[in-house]
Parts: C-alpha cells; sequence; structure tokens
C-alpha cells in the first residue's frame, strides 16, 4: 500500500461504505409498509437479538452516559452495521440472525456512531469523521479486505472475512 492509501479508506468509511439494518422481509413486510418509521425493540417489544431491556438500557447507558436515560422509546438508538467489505448479502453473521433482506440507510451517517463489534461486548466507538482508531482495532485479514474494496481493487469482499471473535460484524448506532 502507498501514500495517501489510509486517507482513502477513511474517506471510503465515512463517505461509501453502506450502512445497513438486516431484517427479515418476509415476517417484517407488513409491518414496515403500514408504519411510517423504523422502530427499535423499546417500541415494537421485539427482536432477534438480546430481549432483556434492562440490559440493552445497561449497554444504552455505558455506551452515551445520560443520553438516553429519560426519553421516549421512539427517541432511543437503532442498531445496524457497517458493510465495510460492501458484500453485497451484507454480514453474514448478522444474516443468520436477523434475516437475509436488509436496509440500506442513506442519509443517517451523520448521526451514527461506529464500534469495532457489537457494543454490548465494551467495543470501541468511533464517527464517520473520526473512525482511525476503530480501523486500528481490525484484524489483519479485515483491515486487508476493506483497504481492497476501498481503493476499488475488488467491488466487494465476503463477509465472512470478519473476526468472528468481534461477533462478526461492525455494529453501528443510529440515533
Amino acid at each position: 500500500y502507498g501514500a495517501g492509501d489510509l486517507a482513502n479508506v477513511l474517506a471510503y468509511i465515512r463517505n461509501e461504505a453502506p450502512v445497513i439494518i438486516h431484517i427479515d422481509l418476509e415476517s417484517r413486510l407488513g409491518r414496515l409498509s403500514a408504519d411510517t418509521h423504523y422502530r427499535n425493540q423499546f417500541e415494537t417489544g421485539t427482536t432477534s437479538g438480546s430481549s432483556d431491556l434492562e440490559k440493552r438500557r445497561g449497554w444504552e447507558e455505558r455506551l452515551f452516559p445520560s443520553i438516553y436515560t429519560n426519553v421516549a422509546n421512539s427517541e432511543r438508538v437503532k442498531y445496524g452495521v457497517l458493510n465495510a467489505v460492501n458484500d453485497p448479502c451484507g454480514i453474514a453473521t448478522v444474516a443468520k440472525q436477523y434475516g437475509r433482506d436488509y436496509l440500506v440507510l442513506r442519509g443517517v451517517r451523520l448521526r451514527t456512531t461506529f464500534s469495532d463489534k457489537d457494543s454490548c461486548n465494551r467495543g470501541e466507538l468511533a464517527s464517520c469523521e473520526w473512525y482511525a482508531h476503530v480501523l486500528d482495532r481490525y484484524s489483519v485479514s479485515e483491515l486487508r479486505a476493506v483497504v481492497d474494496v476501498a481503493l476499488g481493487h475488488v467491488c466487494s469482499a465476503d463477509s465472512s472475512v470478519l473476526d468472528t471473535a468481534a461477533g462478526g460484524y461492525k455494529e453501528v448506532q443510529i440515533h
């Protein structure tokens, strides 16, 4: 890799890497089409992740101290993933749990925080503008895949390259 490549990779994360939410459209399409917003688990009472709302409140308090303590459920964060490798199938480990379909979120990047792994495991947080410290936590194979996509050497990489010890994905929290 050469001079300027890091800046190009960070620009890719900042501007282009898809922010997505995996979903099972077959089971959720009716509810989605009848609503004006994508709802979080505090609003719907359903999830394919941890259903323990007290644990989730604790995780959110640790991540964002006092920010979501006394807010309406509709104001709480929504969770998704960064498709840093631009895998057209989304993120394999997340698809297994939440559904093979996914929504690509546009226009949310500036109100999104990014984590190097599932945030319930004390991931390192970043913004799209300040991401280098999270990129530094990527494994060598993850980093190679993201760099190759970001620099245009390949259009996409298989998301199975993402470190399964870190959950196999890079979580995002949409505020």
